[in-house]
């Protein structure tokens, strides 16, 4: 199916909702792509709009929908799921309460009914929240998700679409929160959540998930006040890794690296707040061959700013906490978060969710004053690092007075 022109057709939509508000407004627009026939691509939806208005309190949101890819066959291979893009932005004028909500859901892909026939990819999904009042209180938040392949015969699903979620506000004060995930089928799942308080000014909050590839930078998070990149089973690491020896040394034979993220937090220039950030992962491991350790690998930071206050950085299986750190400086974060890794023991010790590992890497930080910073890491089946590095790892984090918690 053709892709579904909707940039007008929203345009006159939040024409005839809105017009000029003066008194409490809740409004929804929403958009879908047609599902694509037999062996068809579902249909891709564009809907980008601008609204506002004035008055007491202002609450807008939109959805965009992809439609789903058609099943296929031998002859006819299933179609791909439609991408979906939901763009909203505006101006509030002398509203007490402003709201933005923008989501994104990318279509299903086609299930293949021929053996050795791969389903249809899973449709992608970017949803953008962009709003700014002189007064009040604003609330933006945008939610994307990509949806999983199409199976096969076998029940194997064919890559998720990817999910892109951005929110920025401009404000006195209020808050702004993203969220995205990608779907692999059979519960399997990445998440990533970032929020982040608005202090007489700006705050933007992204969130962004995948399959394999790509693989988001530090670089990637700058300037944002929260930042969760997930990708779920992520391919052509190694030479990444062959840059951190630590890390590289409790990888490399092992494996398999089930998943990457970067996680982030930096204070806006006015007031001091919390910004949150974190990335969930359920995936299988059931084909690990020779299961080792569950190993969590801190590849490389950027933390620094007069006035970061507290980080606290927490690993949780099923609402168990398996690793609690808290730093109370930046140059604490920043020696703890390079070429270090963490050992959660056996990955066979590790409760399951069905045969499912699911993991939530949280980050909360507390800070003021353009202070804060990121991190990147990996984890997987590995080994512990020798004893002896170990201890002097360990040893010089002792020293440095952090408040570490462990739990078994």
């Amino acid at each position: 199916m053709a892709a579904i022109p909707r940039l007008l057709l929203g345009w006159f939509i939040w024409a005839l909702v809105l017009g000029s508000i003066h008194a409490h407004a809740d409004t929804t627009v929403t958009q879908y792509g047609s599902n694509g026939g037999y062996g068809e691509n579902g249909g891709d939806v564009n809907l980008t709009d601008v609204a506002g208005g004035s008055g007491n309190d202002l609450y807008l949101s939109q959805n965009a929908y992809g439609g789903a890819g058609g099943d296929g066959d031998n002859s006819v291979p299933p179609g791909e799921g439609g991408s979906a893009s939901s763009d909203l932005s505006g101006l509030s004028l002398g509203t007490d309460s402003t709201s933005y909500n923008v989501t994104a859901t990318g279509g299903r892909g086609g299930q293949s009914l021929g053996a050795g026939i791969s389903g249809g990819l899973g449709g992608s999904a970017t949803a953008t929240a962009t709003a700014s009042t002189p007064s009040g209180t604003l609330n933006v938040n945008s939610s994307a998700s990509g949806s999983p392949g199409g199976s096969d015969p076998s029940g194997n699903f064919a890559a998720a679409g990817n999910a892109l979620a951005t929110s920025t506000g401009t404000a006195p004060s209020g808050s702004v929160g993203s969220y995205a995930t990608s779907n692999l089928g059979n519960g399997y799942f990445v998440n990533g959540q970032a929020s982040a308080p608005i202090i007489n000014g700006t705050s933007i909050s992204v969130a962004g998930t995948n399959v394999a590839q790509p693989l988001q930078t530090l670089a990637d998070g700058q300037g944002k006040q929260a930042v969760a990149f997930g990708t779920a089973l992520p391919s052509n690491i190694d030479t990444m890794l062959a840059q951190y020896q630590k890390v590289y040394y409790a990888f490399n034979g092992y494996g398999p690296v089930l998943g990457y993220g970067v996680l982030g937090g930096m204070a806006s220039s006015s007031g001091s707040g919390t910004y949150n950030s974190s990335l969930a992962y359920n995936l299988s491991i059931q084909g690990i061959s020779n299961p080792q350790h569950l190993i969590v690998g801190l590849l490389s930071s950027s933390f620094s700013g007069p006035g970061f206050g507290s980080l606290e950085f927490s690993i949780v299986d099923q609402g168990q906490h398996l690793f609690d750190q808290t730093f109370n400086s930046a140059s604490l974060a920043q020696a703890f978060f390079n070429d270090n890794v963490i050992d959660l023991g056996l990955l066979t010790s590790i409760p399951l969710t069905g045969s499912g590992l699911e993991l939530t890497f949280n980050y909360s930080l507390v800070a003021s004053n353009n202070s804060g910073g990121d991190f990147n890491f990996i984890y997987g089946n590995g080994v512990p690092l020798p004893g002896s590095v170990w201890f002097l790892a360990s040893g010089l984090v002792g020293l440095m007075g952090l408040k570490r918690k462990y739990f078994r």
